[in-house]
């Protein structure tokens, strides 16, 4: 009688993003009461490497603000603002989505647009 001959099933799930090129710009007043910063991030073109007949990925670029201002005179209270994606770009960032052969269609969701976001922090 043959060995018992166990079967396997590997499922492999990778995602290809394009090479990311970022620069950021921080500035601090000399009061030292604020700061504010400026990111830009670039991604390149990702050759399809999935199926023959998907396309590549499409690059993009995104230009962020951020500023954060302390509120008592010192780092204890903290008001911060952020704006994402601040020229609304319509994208689909490589890592969160995927191409379906079968429907040729692209499977994830796009960028979200612009974002604000605001916070405060308090450290005791």
């Amino acid at each position: 009688a043959a060995q018992g001959h166990k079967n396997a099933i590997y499922l492999t799930i990778s995602t290809g993003i394009g090479r990311t090129w970022t620069a950021r710009y921080d500035w601090q007043p000399a009061s030292g009461q604020a700061n504010y910063a400026v990111r830009a991030r670039l991604v390149e073109d990702e050759r399809n490497s999935i199926a023959a007949d998907a396309p590549d990925k499409p690059g993009y670029a995104v230009v962020d603000l951020m500023a954060n201002w302390n509120l008592l005179g010192d780092d204890r209270l903290k008001l911060g603002a952020a704006v994402n994606n601040l020229f609304d770009r319509f994208y689909y960032d490589h890592g969160t989505y995927g191409y379906q052969a079968g429907s040729k269609s692209y499977i994830g969701f796009p960028s979200p647009g612009r974002e604000l976001s605001l916070s405060l922090t308090y450290r005791f």
